[in-house]
């Protein structure tokens, strides 16, 4: 059970460092146009379901 536990924690970890890394190949948000990237069309969206509620 704890070794389960403990694989699915390095996994974790280990898909959390893919990311990171990823992450790292993005350039900067700051000079990328908010609406341009994913979170910020999300958020767009939300925004207009909110004001629609």
């Amino acid at each position: 059970m704890a070794n389960s536990m403990k694989d699915a924690m390095s996994k974790a970890q280990s898909e959390t460092n893919q990311q990171k890394s990823k992450a790292a190949a993005v350039p900067p948000r700051e000079s990328v146009p908010r609406s341009k990237t994913k979170l910020g069309f999300l958020d767009e969206q939300l925004s207009a379901r909110v004001s629609q509620v």
